[in-house]
């Protein structure tokens, strides 16, 4: 078991020490995906801007809400939301969309997750400043100690789907209808997460949120910016949740890493 821990924490390292090679294949991505387009990776942003400016309106009326609170939770979670399960939808075919890459090129395979992960924090950064107009405008408590929160969860967040992504991608490149089931999964916890709807519509159960991953990670990012409040319960819940992920992440990562070219 240390045997494999310590052979993925050499493999992270050595990916690491690459930043140059992933950070550029990730921009080459992006670019790629916009080509020929005069505002790029922009275009993720007058979606967000527009989509939630449709559903904002209807969903504050059928949930009779104020307008502009609900639009500034709804925008924030919907953002978040998007960037975790993008990640995830990406871990799940990382490995075979770079076939190529690992078939010719004797590069550490965590260095193809890193990629993915900083392609997403890069589209991320480009949604990041409507949020923060949309605060700034929307939310008159805002503090510099809740924004610092803010960064702190992006962080743990970040973290958490490195390390998820050790395990998505492995099991997703030996078993592919797991990539089906885990799409799946996404879609339907969409709507059992507070996205579209609040934590205080959940009631006394509201407790049980702290359960479902998905809102922990969109919580410990969107509590700073929507409520002006420090989440300690989701932030002790993803803390717990790394001290499991992290070595059990590592040594399935460890033990199987050396046959995804095979499987691939």
């Amino acid at each position: 078991m240390i045997k494999n821990i310590i052979s993925s924490i050499l493999d992270i390292k050595e990916s690491y020490n690459l930043k140059h090679i992933w950070q550029n294949l990730a921009i080459m991505e992006i670019k790629s995906s916009y080509k020929r387009t005069k505002l790029g990776p922009f275009w993720i942003v007058i979606t967000t801007f527009v989509l939630m400016s449709a559903m904002g309106p209807l969903y504050a009326y059928i949930f009779k809400v104020n307008f502009k609170d609900y639009f500034l939770y709804i925008i924030c979670g919907f953002t978040f939301w998007e960037f975790i399960k993008q990640n995830i939808t990406d871990f799940t075919k990382v490995f075979s969309d770079s076939h190529g890459f690992i078939l010719s090129q004797p590069f550490p395979i965590t260095l193809y997750i890193l990629k993915s992960l900083y392609k997403n924090i890069l589209i991320l950064l480009h949604n990041v400043p409507l949020v923060v107009i949309v605060v700034v405008l929307l939310n008159k408590n805002i503090n510099l100690v809740t924004f610092i929160f803010f960064i702190i969860g992006s962080f743990m967040n970040f973290t958490t789907l490195f390390f998820s992504g050790l395990i998505v991608s492995i099991f997703c490149t030996r078993f592919r209808d797991v990539a089906q089931i885990i799409m799946s999964i996404l879609t339907v916890m969409f709507f059992l997460t507070p996205i579209l709807w609040s934590v205080d519509m959940a009631g006394e159960r509201a407790m049980f949120l702290y359960g479902n991953i998905f809102f922990v990670m969109i919580d410990v990012m969107r509590s700073p910016l929507v409520d002006s409040v420090i989440p300690y319960k989701s932030i002790i819940v993803l803390i717990f949740l790394n001290l499991i992920l992290i070595p059990v992440s590592l040594f399935l990562f460890g033990k199987f890493k050396d046959k995804v070219p095979f499987w691939v």
